[in-house]
Protein backbone atom coordinates (compact mmCIF):
# COMPACT_ATOMS: atom_id res chain seq x y z
CA UNK A 1 0.00 0.00 0.00
CA UNK A 2 1.28 3.21 -0.79
CA UNK A 3 1.78 5.85 1.44
CA UNK A 4 1.32 9.85 0.80
CA UNK A 5 3.91 12.53 2.38
CA UNK A 6 2.32 14.36 5.22
CA UNK A 7 0.59 17.28 4.66
CA UNK A 8 1.03 20.34 6.35
CA UNK A 9 -1.91 20.53 8.24
CA UNK A 10 -0.97 17.12 9.23
CA UNK A 11 2.29 17.90 10.52
CA UNK A 12 0.54 20.87 12.48
CA UNK A 13 -1.69 18.92 14.27
CA UNK A 14 1.21 16.48 15.47
CA UNK A 15 3.46 19.10 16.52
CA UNK A 16 0.94 20.44 18.80
CA UNK A 17 -0.18 17.15 20.04
CA UNK A 18 3.75 16.87 21.47
CA UNK A 19 3.85 20.59 22.50
CA UNK A 20 6.65 21.08 19.64
CA UNK A 21 6.50 24.74 18.42
CA UNK A 22 7.31 24.47 14.44
CA UNK A 23 7.25 27.43 11.85
CA UNK A 24 5.68 27.05 8.59
CA UNK A 25 9.60 27.06 7.51
CA UNK A 26 10.85 24.23 9.79
CA UNK A 27 7.25 22.10 8.54
CA UNK A 28 8.50 22.76 4.51
CA UNK A 29 11.82 21.66 5.84
CA UNK A 30 10.28 18.44 7.49
CA UNK A 31 8.09 17.95 5.02
CA UNK A 32 11.49 17.63 2.23
CA UNK A 33 13.41 15.43 4.65
CA UNK A 34 10.62 13.02 4.42
CA UNK A 35 10.01 12.95 0.57
CA UNK A 36 12.98 11.11 -0.48
CA UNK A 37 12.51 8.19 1.83
CA UNK A 38 8.21 8.00 1.44
CA UNK A 39 9.38 7.84 -2.48
CA UNK A 40 11.70 5.11 -2.02
CA UNK A 41 9.18 2.91 0.26
CA UNK A 42 7.10 3.47 -2.49
CA UNK A 43 9.34 1.92 -5.16
CA UNK A 44 9.48 -1.15 -2.87
CA UNK A 45 6.09 -1.50 -2.05
CA UNK A 46 5.61 -1.79 -6.08
CA UNK A 47 8.17 -4.61 -6.31
CA UNK A 48 6.72 -8.05 -6.63
CA UNK A 49 6.99 -10.03 -3.15
CA UNK A 50 8.79 -12.69 -4.85
CA UNK A 51 6.86 -15.39 -2.22
CA UNK A 52 8.18 -18.99 -2.41
CA UNK A 53 5.37 -21.68 -3.82
CA UNK A 54 3.12 -23.32 -1.54
CA UNK A 55 3.73 -26.59 -2.80
CA UNK A 56 0.99 -28.54 -1.20
CA UNK A 57 -2.74 -28.40 -1.22
CA UNK A 58 -4.70 -27.44 1.66
CA UNK A 59 -7.61 -25.46 3.02
CA UNK A 60 -7.97 -22.94 5.50
CA UNK A 61 -9.64 -25.70 8.16
CA UNK A 62 -12.15 -25.01 10.89
CA UNK A 63 -11.94 -24.44 14.69
CA UNK A 64 -12.39 -27.57 16.04
CA UNK A 65 -15.71 -27.99 18.34
CA UNK A 66 -15.74 -28.08 22.29
CA UNK A 67 -16.57 -31.66 21.99
CA UNK A 68 -13.59 -32.59 19.83
CA UNK A 69 -10.99 -30.21 21.71
CA UNK A 70 -11.96 -31.22 25.35
CA UNK A 71 -8.66 -29.88 26.74
CA UNK A 72 -8.62 -26.95 24.09
CA UNK A 73 -5.20 -28.41 22.35
CA UNK A 74 -6.17 -27.40 18.92
CA UNK A 75 -6.42 -23.89 17.58
CA UNK A 76 -7.32 -24.92 14.19
CA UNK A 77 -7.55 -28.13 12.23
CA UNK A 78 -6.08 -28.48 8.46
CA UNK A 79 -4.91 -31.56 7.04
CA UNK A 80 -2.25 -31.04 4.59
CA UNK A 81 -0.58 -34.43 2.96
CA UNK A 82 2.99 -34.16 2.20
CA UNK A 83 5.16 -35.90 -0.34
CA UNK A 84 4.29 -39.84 -1.29
CA UNK A 85 7.56 -40.77 0.14
CA UNK A 86 10.11 -39.82 2.89
CA UNK A 87 11.33 -40.33 6.54
CA UNK A 88 8.48 -39.24 7.74
CA UNK A 89 5.55 -41.12 5.61
CA UNK A 90 3.07 -42.24 7.38
CA UNK A 91 3.31 -39.95 10.63
CA UNK A 92 1.06 -37.15 11.90
CA UNK A 93 2.28 -33.76 13.15
CA UNK A 94 0.91 -30.59 14.74
CA UNK A 95 2.50 -27.05 14.44
CA UNK A 96 2.57 -24.96 17.22
CA UNK A 97 0.16 -21.87 16.72
CA UNK A 98 3.27 -19.25 16.26
CA UNK A 99 4.42 -20.97 12.88
CA UNK A 100 3.56 -20.28 9.48
CA UNK A 101 1.45 -22.45 7.56
CA UNK A 102 0.29 -20.63 4.43
CA UNK A 103 -3.32 -20.07 3.66
CA UNK A 104 -4.27 -21.31 7.84
CA UNK A 105 -4.62 -18.97 10.25
CA UNK A 106 -2.49 -17.91 13.17
CA UNK A 107 -3.11 -16.11 16.35
CA UNK A 108 0.14 -17.11 18.08
CA UNK A 109 -2.12 -17.43 21.07
CA UNK A 110 -3.49 -13.76 21.13
CA UNK A 111 -6.26 -12.00 20.56
CA UNK A 112 -4.59 -9.26 18.60
CA UNK A 113 -3.39 -11.02 15.99
CA UNK A 114 -6.19 -13.39 15.88
CA UNK A 115 -7.90 -12.98 12.12
CA UNK A 116 -3.90 -13.21 10.20
CA UNK A 117 -3.70 -15.64 7.76
CA UNK A 118 -0.31 -16.61 6.47
CA UNK A 119 0.94 -16.59 2.74
CA UNK A 120 4.21 -19.08 3.12
CA UNK A 121 4.69 -21.95 5.16
CA UNK A 122 7.72 -21.28 7.36
CA UNK A 123 10.70 -23.83 6.54
CA UNK A 124 10.44 -26.25 8.84
CA UNK A 125 6.45 -26.56 7.62
CA UNK A 126 8.21 -27.35 4.36
CA UNK A 127 10.77 -29.95 5.07
CA UNK A 128 8.05 -32.06 7.20
CA UNK A 129 6.25 -31.74 3.80
CA UNK A 130 8.46 -33.05 1.90
CA UNK A 131 9.97 -35.59 4.20
CA UNK A 132 6.40 -37.33 3.88
CA UNK A 133 4.44 -35.77 7.26
CA UNK A 134 1.18 -35.28 7.34
CA UNK A 135 -0.15 -31.95 9.44
CA UNK A 136 -3.23 -31.97 10.80
CA UNK A 137 -3.32 -28.55 12.01
CA UNK A 138 -2.14 -26.11 14.31
CA UNK A 139 -1.63 -26.01 18.01
CA UNK A 140 -2.64 -23.62 21.01
CA UNK A 141 0.08 -21.56 22.70
CA UNK A 142 0.31 -18.78 25.10
CA UNK A 143 -0.40 -15.25 24.80
CA UNK A 144 2.20 -14.00 22.13
CA UNK A 145 4.10 -17.49 23.83
CA UNK A 146 5.03 -15.53 26.78
CA UNK A 147 4.07 -18.25 29.49
CA UNK A 148 5.34 -21.01 31.18
CA UNK A 149 1.24 -22.20 31.98
CA UNK A 150 -1.48 -23.08 29.63
CA UNK A 151 -3.73 -20.56 31.16
CA UNK A 152 -2.91 -17.13 29.10
CA UNK A 153 -4.07 -18.26 25.69
CA UNK A 154 -7.15 -15.94 24.44
CA UNK A 155 -9.39 -18.51 24.13
CA UNK A 156 -8.80 -20.34 27.18
CA UNK A 157 -6.65 -22.43 29.24
CA UNK A 158 -5.05 -25.57 27.45
CA UNK A 159 -5.74 -28.69 30.25
CA UNK A 160 -3.06 -31.15 31.49
CA UNK A 161 -3.87 -34.62 29.36
CA UNK A 162 -3.69 -36.43 32.20
CA UNK A 163 -5.98 -34.58 34.52
CA UNK A 164 -8.47 -31.72 33.38
CA UNK A 165 -8.34 -28.86 35.09
CA UNK A 166 -4.41 -28.70 35.48
CA UNK A 167 -1.41 -26.44 33.99
CA UNK A 168 -0.08 -28.41 30.58
CA UNK A 169 3.15 -26.14 30.86
CA UNK A 170 3.56 -23.60 28.16
CA UNK A 171 4.08 -22.00 25.86
CA UNK A 172 3.87 -25.09 23.54
CA UNK A 173 1.19 -26.27 25.69
CA UNK A 174 -0.94 -27.16 22.65
CA UNK A 175 1.58 -29.27 21.18
CA UNK A 176 2.40 -31.00 24.42
CA UNK A 177 -1.12 -32.13 24.66
CA UNK A 178 -2.06 -33.54 21.72
CA UNK A 179 1.22 -35.61 21.28
CA UNK A 180 0.84 -36.91 24.90
CA UNK A 181 -3.06 -37.92 23.59
CA UNK A 182 -2.03 -39.50 20.85
CA UNK A 183 -4.15 -37.59 18.40
CA UNK A 184 -0.51 -36.28 16.64
CA UNK A 185 2.73 -38.58 16.92
CA UNK A 186 4.86 -35.43 16.67
CA UNK A 187 4.58 -31.67 17.51
CA UNK A 188 7.08 -28.60 16.44
CA UNK A 189 7.57 -26.53 19.71
CA UNK A 190 9.10 -23.32 20.52
CA UNK A 191 11.43 -22.40 23.55
CA UNK A 192 12.96 -19.16 24.34
CA UNK A 193 12.72 -20.09 28.25
CA UNK A 194 11.97 -23.82 28.52
CA UNK A 195 8.78 -23.10 26.40
CA UNK A 196 9.53 -26.85 25.04
CA UNK A 197 10.64 -28.09 27.59
CA UNK A 198 8.32 -27.61 30.69
CA UNK A 199 5.05 -29.08 28.78
CA UNK A 200 7.03 -32.04 27.93
CA UNK A 201 7.61 -32.62 31.45
CA UNK A 202 3.81 -31.28 32.82
CA UNK A 203 2.57 -34.14 29.93
CA UNK A 204 5.29 -36.62 30.39
CA UNK A 205 6.49 -36.10 26.37
CA UNK A 206 9.90 -36.00 24.84
CA UNK A 207 11.15 -32.62 24.29
CA UNK A 208 14.20 -30.88 22.61
CA UNK A 209 15.29 -27.64 22.44
CA UNK A 210 18.18 -27.43 20.08
CA UNK A 211 21.40 -26.11 19.59
CA UNK A 212 20.88 -22.43 19.06
CA UNK A 213 20.72 -22.09 14.89
CA UNK A 214 20.32 -25.73 14.41
CA UNK A 215 16.36 -25.26 13.12
CA UNK A 216 15.80 -22.76 11.16
CA UNK A 217 13.57 -20.20 12.52
CA UNK A 218 12.28 -18.84 9.36
CA UNK A 219 8.29 -17.77 9.27
CA UNK A 220 8.57 -18.42 13.11
CA UNK A 221 7.06 -15.37 15.17
CA UNK A 222 9.93 -14.63 16.81
CA UNK A 223 10.43 -13.16 20.67
CA UNK A 224 14.02 -12.70 20.90
CA UNK A 225 16.50 -13.71 18.04
CA UNK A 226 19.42 -14.57 20.78
CA UNK A 227 16.95 -17.21 22.53
CA UNK A 228 14.35 -18.82 19.54
CA UNK A 229 14.44 -21.82 19.12
CA UNK A 230 12.10 -24.35 17.76
CA UNK A 231 12.60 -27.77 17.61
CA UNK A 232 10.71 -31.55 18.23
CA UNK A 233 8.09 -33.09 21.11
CA UNK A 234 7.42 -36.68 20.25
CA UNK A 235 5.96 -39.20 22.34
CA UNK A 236 9.32 -41.57 21.59
CA UNK A 237 12.82 -40.38 21.14
CA UNK A 238 13.07 -42.46 18.23
CA UNK A 239 10.23 -39.93 16.97
CA UNK A 240 12.17 -36.96 18.32
CA UNK A 241 15.31 -38.03 16.53
CA UNK A 242 13.59 -38.52 13.13
CA UNK A 243 11.64 -34.97 13.26
CA UNK A 244 15.13 -32.97 14.42
CA UNK A 245 16.57 -34.98 11.20
CA UNK A 246 13.87 -33.47 9.15
CA UNK A 247 14.37 -29.92 10.50
CA UNK A 248 17.94 -29.36 10.92
CA UNK A 249 20.16 -27.66 8.90
CA UNK A 250 20.68 -24.07 7.29
CA UNK A 251 18.10 -22.86 4.77
CA UNK A 252 20.02 -19.81 3.87
CA UNK A 253 17.68 -17.08 5.39
CA UNK A 254 17.71 -17.52 9.44
CA UNK A 255 20.51 -15.30 10.29
CA UNK A 256 20.25 -17.54 13.65
CA UNK A 257 22.04 -20.16 11.90
CA UNK A 258 25.92 -20.32 11.64
CA UNK A 259 27.13 -23.32 10.31
CA UNK A 260 25.30 -25.54 12.45
CA UNK A 261 26.50 -29.29 12.15
CA UNK A 262 23.87 -31.89 11.29
CA UNK A 263 24.01 -35.33 12.14
CA UNK A 264 21.91 -38.67 11.06
CA UNK A 265 20.34 -38.72 14.53
CA UNK A 266 18.14 -41.14 13.99
CA UNK A 267 20.58 -43.84 13.41
CA UNK A 268 22.78 -43.18 16.62
CA UNK A 269 19.87 -43.51 19.46
CA UNK A 270 20.88 -46.84 19.70
CA UNK A 271 24.18 -46.10 20.95
CA UNK A 272 24.48 -46.67 25.01
CA UNK A 273 25.59 -45.07 27.73
CA UNK A 274 28.52 -46.85 29.15
CA UNK A 275 31.43 -45.00 30.19
CA UNK A 276 29.74 -41.76 29.34
CA UNK A 277 30.05 -38.95 32.17
CA UNK A 278 27.20 -37.40 33.35
CA UNK A 279 27.21 -34.20 35.72
CA UNK A 280 24.48 -33.34 38.46
CA UNK A 281 24.05 -29.87 38.87
CA UNK A 282 23.82 -29.08 42.53
CA UNK A 283 21.86 -25.97 41.50
CA UNK A 284 18.88 -27.51 40.28
CA UNK A 285 17.82 -29.25 43.55
CA UNK A 286 15.73 -27.82 46.31
CA UNK A 287 14.24 -24.70 45.20
CA UNK A 288 11.88 -22.72 47.41
CA UNK A 289 9.09 -24.20 44.39
CA UNK A 290 10.44 -27.24 44.67
CA UNK A 291 8.54 -30.43 45.48
CA UNK A 292 10.52 -32.94 47.23
CA UNK A 293 8.62 -35.93 45.49
CA UNK A 294 9.67 -34.28 41.88
CA UNK A 295 13.28 -33.84 43.51
CA UNK A 296 13.78 -37.40 44.38
CA UNK A 297 12.00 -38.85 40.85
CA UNK A 298 14.89 -37.05 39.10
CA UNK A 299 17.21 -38.55 41.51
CA UNK A 300 16.09 -41.73 41.31
CA UNK A 301 16.38 -41.60 37.33
CA UNK A 302 20.04 -40.33 38.14
CA UNK A 303 20.75 -43.43 39.56
CA UNK A 304 19.59 -45.67 36.79
CA UNK A 305 21.82 -44.14 34.44
CA UNK A 306 24.42 -45.15 37.02
CA UNK A 307 23.22 -49.33 36.54
CA UNK A 308 23.55 -48.22 32.97
CA UNK A 309 27.26 -47.75 32.87
CA UNK A 310 26.99 -44.03 33.02
CA UNK A 311 29.68 -42.41 35.49
CA UNK A 312 27.67 -39.71 36.95
CA UNK A 313 29.13 -37.45 39.30
CA UNK A 314 27.29 -33.76 41.31
CA UNK A 315 28.46 -30.74 39.96
CA UNK A 316 27.98 -27.01 41.26
CA UNK A 317 27.64 -24.35 39.13
CA UNK A 318 26.61 -21.23 41.06
CA UNK A 319 25.91 -19.27 38.21
CA UNK A 320 22.94 -21.52 37.53
CA UNK A 321 21.00 -19.65 40.06
CA UNK A 322 21.37 -16.23 38.45
CA UNK A 323 19.64 -17.82 35.39
CA UNK A 324 16.18 -16.55 36.12
CA UNK A 325 17.08 -13.34 37.07
CA UNK A 326 19.39 -13.08 33.99
CA UNK A 327 16.48 -14.21 31.74
CA UNK A 328 14.09 -11.77 32.66
CA UNK A 329 16.11 -8.58 32.29
CA UNK A 330 17.95 -9.84 28.74
CA UNK A 331 14.09 -10.13 27.24
CA UNK A 332 12.45 -7.93 28.89
CA UNK A 333 12.23 -5.52 26.27
CA UNK A 334 10.93 -8.06 23.95
CA UNK A 335 8.05 -8.68 26.79
CA UNK A 336 7.17 -5.22 26.15
CA UNK A 337 6.79 -4.80 22.53
CA UNK A 338 4.35 -7.55 23.86
CA UNK A 339 2.62 -5.90 26.14
CA UNK A 340 -0.81 -7.97 26.71
CA UNK A 341 1.01 -10.92 27.31
CA UNK A 342 4.51 -9.57 29.47
CA UNK A 343 0.95 -8.53 32.04
CA UNK A 344 0.03 -11.16 35.08
CA UNK A 345 -3.08 -11.73 32.52
CA UNK A 346 -6.80 -10.95 33.38
CA UNK A 347 -8.56 -13.82 32.24
CA UNK A 348 -12.25 -12.81 33.45
CA UNK A 349 -14.00 -13.24 30.01
CA UNK A 350 -14.21 -10.24 27.73
CA UNK A 351 -11.67 -8.42 29.99
CA UNK A 352 -8.36 -6.74 28.29
CA UNK A 353 -5.99 -4.23 29.28
CA UNK A 354 -2.75 -2.83 27.39
CA UNK A 355 -0.73 -0.39 28.90
CA UNK A 356 0.23 2.53 26.66
CA UNK A 357 1.91 0.64 23.38
CA UNK A 358 4.28 4.07 23.52
CA UNK A 359 5.83 2.27 26.44
CA UNK A 360 6.30 -1.09 24.23
CA UNK A 361 8.26 1.64 21.55
CA UNK A 362 10.38 3.07 24.15
CA UNK A 363 11.82 -0.21 25.56
CA UNK A 364 12.45 -1.49 22.08
CA UNK A 365 14.64 1.30 21.32
CA UNK A 366 15.98 0.87 24.50
CA UNK A 367 16.96 -2.73 23.63
CA UNK A 368 18.51 -1.47 20.18
CA UNK A 369 20.48 0.85 22.35
CA UNK A 370 21.98 -2.47 24.76
CA UNK A 371 22.54 -4.91 21.59
CA UNK A 372 24.83 -1.98 20.63
CA UNK A 373 26.89 -1.47 23.76
CA UNK A 374 26.67 -5.69 24.90
CA UNK A 375 30.48 -6.16 24.32
CA UNK A 376 31.52 -3.16 25.76
CA UNK A 377 31.79 -3.55 29.70
CA UNK A 378 31.22 0.03 30.50
CA UNK A 379 28.30 0.84 28.41
CA UNK A 380 24.61 0.43 27.70
CA UNK A 381 21.34 -0.87 30.75
CA UNK A 382 21.00 -3.52 32.68
CA UNK A 383 19.78 -5.46 29.19
CA UNK A 384 23.39 -5.59 28.09
CA UNK A 385 24.78 -6.51 31.68
CA UNK A 386 22.29 -9.67 31.71
CA UNK A 387 23.62 -10.60 28.45
CA UNK A 388 27.29 -9.82 29.69
CA UNK A 389 26.45 -12.65 32.91
CA UNK A 390 24.98 -14.72 31.20
CA UNK A 391 28.00 -14.94 28.79
CA UNK A 392 29.89 -15.85 31.88
CA UNK A 393 27.70 -18.66 33.32
CA UNK A 394 27.71 -20.38 29.72
CA UNK A 395 31.56 -20.60 30.31
CA UNK A 396 31.00 -21.87 34.03
CA UNK A 397 28.77 -24.75 32.00
CA UNK A 398 31.39 -25.27 29.04
CA UNK A 399 33.86 -26.06 31.75
CA UNK A 400 31.44 -28.73 32.93
CA UNK A 401 30.74 -29.88 29.35
CA UNK A 402 34.49 -30.46 28.75
CA UNK A 403 34.54 -32.67 32.28
CA UNK A 404 31.23 -34.34 31.47
CA UNK A 405 29.23 -35.72 28.46
CA UNK A 406 26.10 -33.85 29.96
CA UNK A 407 24.98 -31.71 32.83
CA UNK A 408 21.34 -32.53 33.98
CA UNK A 409 18.92 -31.54 36.34
CA UNK A 410 15.32 -30.87 37.11
CA UNK A 411 12.70 -28.72 35.05
CA UNK A 412 10.59 -28.22 36.07
CA UNK A 413 11.28 -28.05 40.07
CA UNK A 414 7.48 -28.99 41.00
CA UNK A 415 4.43 -30.55 38.71
CA UNK A 416 1.56 -29.35 37.64
CA UNK A 417 -0.58 -26.57 38.99
CA UNK A 418 -4.70 -26.07 39.41
CA UNK A 419 -6.10 -24.34 36.77
CA UNK A 420 -7.81 -21.90 39.14
CA UNK A 421 -8.64 -18.32 39.77
CA UNK A 422 -10.05 -17.44 35.75
CA UNK A 423 -7.50 -20.23 34.51
CA UNK A 424 -4.33 -18.77 36.11
CA UNK A 425 -2.11 -21.84 37.38
CA UNK A 426 -1.92 -21.41 41.61
CA UNK A 427 1.98 -20.88 40.76
CA UNK A 428 4.08 -20.24 38.04
CA UNK A 429 7.17 -22.12 37.87
CA UNK A 430 10.19 -20.10 36.63
CA UNK A 431 11.43 -20.46 33.00
CA UNK A 432 14.64 -18.33 34.04
CA UNK A 433 16.97 -22.00 34.71
CA UNK A 434 15.94 -23.12 31.33
CA UNK A 435 17.05 -19.79 29.19
CA UNK A 436 19.75 -20.46 28.10
CA UNK A 437 20.95 -23.84 26.98
CA UNK A 438 20.28 -25.89 24.97
CA UNK A 439 18.83 -29.56 26.36
CA UNK A 440 16.17 -32.36 26.26
CA UNK A 441 13.47 -32.83 28.29
CA UNK A 442 12.90 -36.29 29.44
CA UNK A 443 9.76 -37.93 31.79
CA UNK A 444 11.15 -39.78 34.65
CA UNK A 445 7.93 -40.25 36.85
CA UNK A 446 4.33 -39.42 36.49
CA UNK A 447 2.78 -38.61 39.34
CA UNK A 448 -1.36 -37.51 39.91
CA UNK A 449 -1.28 -33.91 39.07
CA UNK A 450 1.40 -33.88 36.23
CA UNK A 451 4.53 -35.65 35.08
CA UNK A 452 7.93 -34.90 36.18
CA UNK A 453 10.93 -34.71 34.09
CA UNK A 454 14.83 -35.09 33.95
CA UNK A 455 16.50 -32.58 31.81
CA UNK A 456 19.43 -33.32 29.97
CA UNK A 457 21.78 -30.88 28.33
CA UNK A 458 25.00 -30.80 26.47
CA UNK A 459 27.59 -28.36 25.04
CA UNK A 460 26.36 -26.85 21.28
CA UNK A 461 25.66 -29.18 18.62
CA UNK A 462 25.69 -32.57 20.59
CA UNK A 463 22.11 -33.53 19.92
CA UNK A 464 23.06 -36.79 18.62
CA UNK A 465 24.71 -37.63 22.08
CA UNK A 466 21.49 -36.22 24.08
CA UNK A 467 19.73 -38.68 21.89
CA UNK A 468 21.77 -41.63 22.93
CA UNK A 469 21.41 -41.00 26.76
CA UNK A 470 17.72 -40.89 26.27
CA UNK A 471 17.46 -43.78 24.21
CA UNK A 472 18.88 -45.77 27.14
Amino acid sequence: MPVSVPTPEQLKRIAAEMHLSLTDSDIASFIALMKPSIDGYNVVDQLPDNLPAVRYPRTPGSRPSPEENKHNAWYYKSRIEGAAQGKLKGKTVAVKDNVMVAGVPMMNGASTLEGYTPEVDATVVTRILDAGGTILGKSHCEYFCLSGGSHTNATGPVHNPHKMGYSAGGSSSGSAVLVALGEVDMAIGGDQGGSIRMPASFCGIYGMKPTHGLVPYTGIMPIEIYVDHTGPMTATVRDNALLLEVIAGPDGYDPRQYAPKVHPYSQLVDGGVDGLRIGVVKEGFGHPNSEPAVDAKVRQATERFKKLGAKVDEVSIPAHLLAAALWLEALHPSRHLHPRASREPLLRQGHEHHPPPHRGLRRGARHVRCVAHADHPHEGPADAEAWRAARGGRRAGARDDREHGAVRHLTPPGDGDSLRDGGRPARQHDAGGQALRRAHDLPCGLRLRAGGGLRLRAGGGLEADVKVYFRS
